[in-house]
């Protein structure tokens, strides 16, 4: 594997500075460093990755699947849906903040950061429903487990915080 060439919408602007790759779409700006490697920009929409050895092809992959999910990200976003599943479970949007109510005596209050979009409302069978939105996967994905860990999924009562496909594996309880 000498050389791999990634196509690219062409309504993205990309530079090349400091052994950077910088991405500018749509939803912002995103960079993806790639040291080792040698990359160039051959026509308006390709990008050019070389010096691909068999030493270096583990990291050679790893770049360039950070830069095709850089592409995505500033091109149409990530977006992942959580579901609070449980009695009285709730959300709210208050300026920057989101509020949750997850069955403790208090309310739980979690800043969102400026990068990404979060919105909160009910689905027809009465779920909660957050919706997180970013450019950048590796934040939105943080923001996502940070929320979780807040009441992660329980395996006994099937209450908690839920990405929208995530299922678990019901145990039974104490038996009589």
């Amino acid at each position: 594997m000498n050389n791999y060439i990634i196509q690219f919408p062409e309504n993205l602007k990309i530079s090349l500075k400091n052994s950077k790759i910088f991405f500018e779409g749509n939803l912002g700006i995103e960079s993806v460093s790639y040291y080792p490697l040698f990359i160039k920009i051959i026509d308006k929409n390709k990008l050019e990755i070389s010096k691909i050895s068999l030493n270096n092809l583990f990291y050679a992959r790893t770049i360039i699947n950070l830069i095709n999910q850089a592409i995505r990200g500033v091109d149409s976003g990530y977006k992942f849906q959580l579901n609070l599943i449980g009695l009285g479970y709730t959300c709210k949007l208050i300026d920057d903040k989101i509020e949750l109510k997850l069955g403790f005596s208090h309310l739980i209050s979690k800043k969102i950061p400026s990068y990404l979009k979060v919105s909160c409302f009910n689905t027809k069978k009465r779920k909660q429903t957050i919706i997180v939105q970013g450019s950048n996967k590796q934040k939105v994905m943080e923001f996502i487990s940070l929320l979780q860990n807040l009441k992660y999924p329980e395996p006994y009562k099937g209450k908690g915080i839920f990405l929208k496909h995530q299922k678990i594996i019901r145990k039974q309880g104490k038996k009589v």
